[in-house]
């Protein structure tokens, strides 16, 4: 098969889009399994710069792609859930859990591609378990991956002995600075610099790239990633563009510090293979230069800002009443209450989330899932400042009572139960929505009945927990919780109908079922968290019978 000129390409090209395939597989893979992770990771920066190197590093290494981490990086500063000085040390932890892909490359692990890919696809294809069925999609990724750099490896072993392919090569090994050029254009295109490097890799293997030439295919698989930001910059605000710049900037820095030494460390052996010595200095040369510029991101940043400064006349969301006065000399009852008028802008945002998200199950609208999770952005911002208001800015202006800490935990429980809200919405109900509207499901009218009347009980809690924290209304509070058993009562109920109507044929029914019963579930999991603070609330007055079960 690889006797002829043809089949030799298409081997090459087949492998190179089985690695492509098996990258973008593993990463979309990993990103669904490590979704609430990558949130929590998030919130543990704080503002420290080896606690947000260590985040990055650990979110690329469970994401497997730098370029969507850092492309995601770019949308939370843009909605303000984080500032670029806390992002700069995430995106020196990028370039280093970049690295772990390549070591894995370079391991001579290809012959087992294919094996690994089959093995992990007969256990996807044969179980029955959603979740092991998303595990197994990880070593499938992977294992084609594998393959593809052996059908590269195949393809390149006879593309030498072609005149034009090997001049080709040549010319780029005689012109460092093409190949830099070309590397960067090839990561940019491809959006990964692991593909770049893994075909440097498979014709170092082939003894057609000489180590000092990889090296200038490292510096512009680096610089070519800055791209995949750059693209996802574009139509956001200032701090977006600032996080995609500033990226740049480190990936021009870290490759001015070591083109000068590349002639020295060209010559140099750093693994007992090419691949080795290629996947080595990757490591090296990312490690190295992260830990140099440590140091000096608060100059970085103001580079940033002075190339990218805000615009005044452009307004970005962020908090109302956390800054206003100086809070060391406020007493602890406005304080909270300024915490509490932010809290309740919080819940608005929630309840318009509430409100439109039956819509995108009624007639999908891309651009409203867009405005959902732009929503869904703005709640952690808040979410995240109230909880550092109150833990950093009031601590020492609170008397150490039972009843002031009361208040705080009250605070915190409804702020953090809004988040989680958010997160259903933006996350589980309007991914469901998606799966829906690509697969042309339609629900059934009986079903769409259920639905509406279940939704309109959620915002008619929504409505009581909101004025129940508003106006500590022991009435309020006791109608949400009589709403919340009459919700669990209906979900129970709508999910008998449906399963009649599943015996009965009803097609619409049969073919969306699995969302019908996943979305009453979800709607259901909404109402136990819009009550939550409220249980919180009157627990201490009534232990036994927290509320009233029904209102006269």
């Amino acid at each position: 098969m690889l006797g002829s000129e043809h089949s030799a390409i298409l081997i090459a090209l087949a492998g190179i889009a089985f690695f492509m395939f098996g990258m973008q597989t593993t990463s979309q893979a990993l990103q669904k399994l490590t979704a609430n992770r990558t949130r929590d990771l998030m919130k543990m920066i704080s503002g420290k710069k080896l606690m947000g190197l260590t985040t990055g590093v650990l979110l690329t290494v469970m994401l497997q792609s730098s370029g969507a981490f850092t492309s995601l990086l770019v949308g939370l500063c843009s909605a303000g859930v984080l500032t670029l000085a806390e992002s700069l040390p995430v995106l020196l932890g990028t370039t280093i859990g970049s690295t772990l892909t390549v070591q894995l490359l370079s391991l001579n692990l290809t012959q087992y591609g294919l094996p690994i890919f089959v093995f992990s696809f007969f256990v996807r294809f044969l179980t029955s378990r959603p979740g092991l069925k998303r595990l197994m999609t990880v070593p499938m990724g992977f294992g084609m991956l594998f393959f593809g750099l052996e059908l590269i490896g195949s393809g390149t072993s006879v593309l030498r002995n072609l005149p034009d392919f090997a001049s080709t090569l040549q010319s780029l090994n005689d012109n460092p600075m093409l190949i830099f050029v070309v590397t960067t254009i090839l990561t940019t295109i491809l959006h990964s610099s692991t593909v770049t490097i893994g075909f440097a890799m498979a014709l170092a293997s082939q003894g057609l790239l000489s180590f000092e030439s990889s090296l200038y295919w490292i510096f512009g698989s680096n610089l070519g990633t800055t791209g995949v930001a750059l693209i996802a910059s574009l139509g956001e605000n200032d701090s977006g563009k600032q996080v995609a710049w500033a990226h740049t900037l480190i990936k021009v820095l870290g490759i001015l510090l070591f083109v000068p030494l590349a002639g020295y460390i060209g010559s140099l052996s750093l693994g007992a293979t090419p691949e080795r010595s290629i996947a080595n200095f990757h490591s090296f040369y990312n490690i190295i230069a992260s830990f140099l510029l440590l140091p000096v991101l608060p100059l970085i940043s103001k580079a940033v800002l002075f190339l990218v400064p805000n615009k005044k006349n452009k307004e970005q969301f962020g908090t109302k009443y956390l800054e206003r006065y100086a809070w060391s000399t406020s007493s602890a009852p406005v304080a909270l209450a300024h915490a509490e008028r932010e809290a309740l802008r919080m819940a608005n945002i929630v309840t318009k989330m509430l409100l439109e998200s039956l819509n995108l199950f009624r007639n999908y609208d891309p651009g409203l899932a867009d405005r959902i999770s732009e929503q869904d952005d703005k709640v952690d911002l808040l979410n995240r400042e109230i909880r550092i208001f109150l833990t950093e800015k009031l601590e020492w202006n609170f008397e150490s009572t039972s009843e002031n800490q009361a208040d705080i935990m009250r605070v915190f429980t409804y702020v953090s139960d809004l988040e989680s809200v958010a997160d259903v919405i933006d996350n589980t109900l309007k991914e469901m929505a998606a799966k829906k509207h690509n697969l042309k499901l339609e629900f059934s009218d009986e079903g769409w009945e259920d639905l509406t009347q279940l939704h309109e009980k959620i915002v008619l809690l929504n409505d009581y927990s909101l004025g129940c924290f508003q106006r500590r209304d022991k009435q309020l509070g006791a109608k949400a919780i009589s709403t919340k058993r009459e919700i669990r009562k209906l979900e129970i109920e709508f999910k008998e109908s449906h399963m009649s109507r599943l015996l009965e044929g009803v097609k619409e029914s049969s073919r969306s079922s699995s969302i019908v019963m996943d979305l009453l579930g979800e709607l259901r999991r909404i109402s136990g968290l819009l009550t939550n603070h409220i249980y919180q609330e009157f627990s201490s007055e009534d232990r036994y019978n927290i509320v009233p079960r029904k209102i006269k």
